[in-house]
């Protein structure tokens, strides 16, 4: 929470309506009620990426609304899609935090890695874990490839690895496994469906559509796991 933000209540009134696609998201998707503190992150986070954005273009999703709906929900749906009683989420290519930040905001008590190779992002994602508050929120700096290791030494392998349409996920699937524990999931976002550029045939990985009827939304996925 900002120092004063409490001392202007039409801030906080428009921070709550614009904001309330990502709590109506949130409790669709795990039927638990939000509380003041998830507001409170999601705020902060918009504000941070906003006022990052203006001069190291984290993202080309510009616009506050564009944020919210098509950054901070996107990243919610993929909330079905992990195992029940997953501690560990690695994020790999996590950029200015998707799908990994929103995730821990929802999932507080899950441990998220967020794996970035890229210097802004991972400054940008340091002043994140910082200021929102996130005691399960760690980044880790580098290739993917060259961290699965030290990682998973430090701890403990994932129960799920996430990226956010990244592509060249035949050649992404094997340091992802690096990361899973047996029987561990993969699990990346695609295109639109029907978008003829999704990638047709990734060995070892199956595209799922996913309808999200309360929120009138319908995403792809390509999923797989690492053998047991």
């Amino acid at each position: 929470m900002t120092a004063g933000s409490s001392r202007d209540p039409g801030r906080r009134a428009g921070a709550t309506d614009l904001l309330a696609p990502v709590v109506r998201a949130a409790q669709g998707l795990t039927g638990l009620t939000v509380d003041r503190e998830f507001e409170e992150r999601f705020r902060r986070y918009l504000e941070l990426l906003t006022l990052w954005n203006k001069t190291h273009r984290l993202t080309g999703v510009t616009t506050a609304a564009e944020i919210v709906r098509g950054l901070f929900v996107d990243s919610l749906l993929f909330l079905p899609l992990i195992p029940p009683g997953s501690v560990r989420i690695v994020d790999i290519g996590a950029g200015a935090g998707f799908p990994g930040v929103p995730m821990c905001i929802a999932m507080p008590r899950t441990q998220v890695f967020l794996v970035e190779a890229r210097r802004k992002p991972v400054s940008f994602l340091r002043t994140l874990v910082r200021e929102l508050g996130l005691q399960g929120l760690r980044v880790a700096e580098g290739r993917a490839e060259e961290l699965a290791a030290d990682v998973v030494s430090a701890f403990g392998p994932a129960d799920a690895v996430v990226t956010r349409g990244v592509g060249g996920f035949g050649r992404l699937l094997p340091t992802a496994v690096e990361f899973l524990r047996p029987g561990g999931i993969f699990i990346a976002s695609g295109p639109p469906p029907g978008s003829q550029s999704r990638e047709r045939d990734v060995a070892g990985l199956v595209w799922t559509t996913k309808d999200y009827p309360g929120l009138g939304l319908r995403r792809q996925f390509l999923i797989g796991s690492r053998p047991s």
